[in-house]
């Protein structure tokens, strides 16, 4: 009893539950570290994993690829929405054609993907997207509606197929890269943040680079001059105060091709060579060990997306996400077909002005996509958002 301290007797209580605390703390993060582990490997592609050489071919074709052909179709999108390039009568109302089909398509999307496989639904996307460049040699509206209408009803399989993609070569990448019992379980998320952030920067740099050409063969070549497509007395009403219905009834013989049928047909034939050149780059080196693993259970049918979809609606998070999405698509057929016909085709005149707009879009784009995460750890997201 001589001995006994009561602050003794508390600092050994003290240090005690520390150590168990310590103990407890380094048990929960062990076994978290284990489940995320076991995640991991369930979700890696089943069979002999493939070599890291392997897995990084693949990730290079999948960006290629997908960089070739986004070169090939998107700089025809506001060439023919906004100057109604190849054919004037129609407008955008292709453009229109093309994502109403694609939003109809993306609540049975799930299923296309699962019979035909991510490999074989990139490769049919980019057969599609090579059919719908070719046919512009011959612009004319009965071909033209049903290949947007299909370039549509491929988008959304190929979009999700795509990240079935990125989601596999993350997780074949951090398995092969690192050890089995590193306990830094974020190299998957890092790794499927690098490969997000590439697709994205791969179709931006295929749209720069189709631009590039259209530029360099418009300015090569003879131009229907600007001035032959909007009378002079009413050509002065640019920007906000523009209307293309008063334009037609002034005139109604507007509709006159605002691109030479030679320089059409030089341009059209250099995007359906990068179109093959995707569509090759697909077949020859996508590696079929690349896919996710699918259990019999995983199958899902129509009514189970059907019910996913309005389970979706239901999610207080996703009904606030809903009017954001909306903006974002209205704001891009805004960008595509009313913006450019007032503000650059009225205002700057010509195909060249177009192509130059777009040149900048997609660099600005894909310098976005390189700098955004850095930018985001030092702003909040809604702020971005809100830009």
């Amino acid at each position: 009893m001589a001995t006994y301290s009561p602050i003794s007797c508390r600092s050994t209580r003290i240090s005690a539950l520390s150590w168990r605390r310590r103990d407890s703390m380094n048990s929960s993060a062990g076994a978290s570290s284990v489940r995320r582990l076991i995640a991991a490997v369930r979700a890696a592609p089943s069979g002999p994993r493939p070599p890291r050489r392997a897995i990084l071919r693949h990730c290079v074709a999948l960006l290629l690829g997908h960089a070739a052909c986004s070169a090939a179709m998107l700089p025809i999108f506001p060439l023919q929405a906004g100057l109604g390039a190849f054919e004037p009568h129609l407008g955008p109302i292709l453009l229109a054609l093309l994502y109403a089909i694609a939003t109809v398509s993306s609540c049975f999307a799930p299923i296309v993907v699962q019979k035909l496989g991510t490999n074989f639904t990139v490769t049919i996307s980019h057969l599609v997207t090579t059919i719908f460049v070719g046919v512009h040699l011959y612009p004319k509206w009965y071909i033209l509606l049903p290949s947007y209408a299909m370039l549509g009803a491929c988008a959304t399989p190929s979009f999700l197929a795509r990240t079935s993609h990125v989601n596999v070569s993350a997780t074949s990448l951090a398995l092969v890269c690192v050890d089995p019992e590193d306990p830094d379980e974020t190299r998957r998320e890092c790794l499927l943040r690098r490969l997000n952030r590439g697709i994205k920067l791969a179709e931006d740099i295929g749209l720069a680079f189709g631009c590039v050409i259209a530029s360099i063969l418009v300015r090569l070549t003879d131009l229907v001059p600007p001035s032959s497509t909007v009378n002079s007395d009413v050509g002065d009403i640019c920007g906000a105060e523009y209307c293309s219905e008063e334009t037609y009834f002034y005139n109604e013989s507007l509709y006159v091709p605002t691109v030479t049928w030679g320089t059409s047909k030089v341009l059209v034939s250099i995007w359906l060579g990068l179109a093959v050149l995707g569509l090759s780059i697909s077949c020859a080196f996508l590696d079929s060990r690349m896919q996710e693993p699918q259990a019999s259970q995983d199958r899902t049918t129509a009514r189970s997306i059907l019910k996913s979809v309005k389970c979706a609606f239901q999610d207080p998070k996703l009904q606030l996400a809903a009017p954001l999405t909306l903006f974002i698509g209205l704001e891009q057929g805004f960008i595509y077909a009313d913006f450019v016909e007032a503000y650059v085709v009225c205002a700057l005149g010509g195909v060249a002005t177009v192509t130059l707009s777009f040149l900048s879009l997609a660099v600005l784009q894909a310098l976005a996509a390189v700098t955004l995460s850095m930018l985001l750890r030092h702003i909040k997201r809604y702020f971005v958002v809100g830009k």
